[in-house]
């Protein structure tokens, strides 16, 4: 329930009409003012990042729509190439038929290129994030 009351703060704040949420194996989309959840279609589940020959990971877009890399024309980028971003950080947002899916990083990782260009159309698949995964703390083998 907190998780859910963040969101509706921050769809406030942002003035967000829409907002598309996943988090593990929850999914769902909250409007502000019509007060609909409506489960996320299969076609939206995450897609693996796919490692390249350099061996950073791509990670790519689960919808086709228009890509954005801050929540409004007014505020800051998501992400930007350099930052650290943990699991479940939003790096972008996709618009579909009017509404804004929320792309999380599914692990902790390094942005090494943004691929994708911000408010152009991306197709289902298309690459968006060149990332370096970060190395986990691996406990001692006794």
């Amino acid at each position: 329930m907190e998780t859910l009351r963040e969101i509706v703060e921050l769809m406030e704040e942002k003035d967000l009409s829409e907002v598309c949420f996943e988090e593990g194996d929850i999914k769902l989309q909250v409007k502000r003012g019509a007060a609909a959840v409506i489960p996320q279609t299969p076609h939206q589940l995450a897609i693996p990042a796919q490692i390249d020959a350099s061996g950073l990971e791509i990670i790519r877009a689960t919808i086709p729509g228009i890509f954005y890399r801050s929540p409004s024309p007014d505020d800051p980028a998501f992400v930007e190439v350099g930052d650290e971003v943990r699991a479940g950080d939003v790096l972008c947002i996709i618009e579909a038929m009017k509404l804004f899916n929320p792309i999380e990083a599914e692990f902790d990782c390094d942005i090494v290129e943004i691929l994708a260009e911000n408010s152009r159309p991306v197709e289902y698949d298309q690459p968006l994030f060149k990332v370096r995964r970060k190395s986990g703390h691996e406990e001692d083998v006794q």
